[in-house]
């Protein structure tokens, strides 16, 4: 996430967690593209 506070993008990457888009685990992020296409093109 560039351009964006440290906040922003935690709030952010939490929204997206809770909502099951992401996972985090060990360091990384595993991003389920699906699931983000499908949030973005409602």
């Amino acid at each position: 996430m560039v351009g964006t506070t440290v906040e922003t993008c935690i709030r952010t990457m939490s929204k997206f967690q809770k909502q099951g888009m992401v996972k985090s685990t060990g360091g990384r992020i595993m991003i389920k593209v699906a699931a983000l296409k499908n949030y973005f093109e409602d």
